[in-house]
């Protein structure tokens, strides 16, 4: 949850900029169970929410007290012209048409709305280093990767004009599998999924407990988001 509050604090912030502090109509897309809504209902923002699943969708919309479309991207009916905000959080990698979600984006946004996406990053660090045996390379579930470019290229090809490209963070996951190779071990199978949670952990404890890590972490974050060589992927964009 720790780090769920700080991405969204971070994005949050971004668009803060964007948009010169104006809030408005949001829409998030895959909300999950609502969390990204909550941090933004604080900020200002009047939430709506998109959710596949009908069981996790009702659950929201009775905690939150907000509408959630029930449904896919493609298939829902949602307004034209209408959303100040879209966001799309670790989804445009499992849908088979991305640039069609990300014209659909463009379409529900009002005139000098933004979009806001996070996606694994496949030119980040972890992938460079660790190759498929990097944490979210996931073929049974993701069907495709972005890095800077590529996202930026789809985003153009949807029409959004100012673009602007960040990442974040160095998952533990691939911390730990570069680890174990260091000590002899196998370092994890596909996607990392052979490190244990304790071997995950044991990286996360440490700038959890420390307030020198936790300053280094921030640094590093600082420097993710002007080269993109972190693990996640951040684009924002505004139509």
């Amino acid at each position: 949850m720790k780090s769920w509050n700080r991405k969204a604090a971070l994005c949050l912030d971004r668009i803060d900029k964007l948009r010169g502090g104006q809030t408005g109509l949001l829409l998030d897309l895959g909300c999950g169970r609502g969390w990204f809504l909550e941090a933004a209902r604080k900020r200002g923002w009047s939430i709506r929410g998109l959710e596949l699943c009908p069981e996790i969708a009702k659950q929201t919309m009775e905690r939150l007290g907000e509408q959630v479309y029930i449904g896919n991207l493609f298939d829902t009916p949602l307004p034209s012209i209408t959303f100040d905000l879209v966001t799309m959080f670790d989804v445009i990698e499992h849908l088979e048409s991305p640039v069609e979600a990300l014209q659909i984006c463009h379409r529900i946004l009002k005139p000098g709305g933004a979009l806001v996406l996070s996606t694994l990053n496949f030119r980040g660090l972890g992938c460079r280093l660790l190759g498929a045996k990097a944490f979210g390379v996931w073929p049974d579930e993701h069907i495709v990767y972005f890095g800077p470019a590529s996202i930026r290229q789809a985003l153009r090809l949807a029409e959004f004009a100012h673009i602007e490209i960040a990442s974040r963070e160095i998952y533990p996951e691939n911390v730990a599998t570069l680890i174990s190779r260091l000590l002899g071990r196998n370092g994890g199978g596909i996607g990392g999924v052979g490190e244990s949670k304790e071997e995950v952990w044991s990286v996360k404890r440490p700038f959890r407990n420390s307030m020198i890590l936790r300053g280094c972490r921030a640094v590093a974050n600082w420097i993710f988001a002007a080269i993109p060589i972190g693990d996640e992927l951040l684009a924002f964009a505004v139509k």
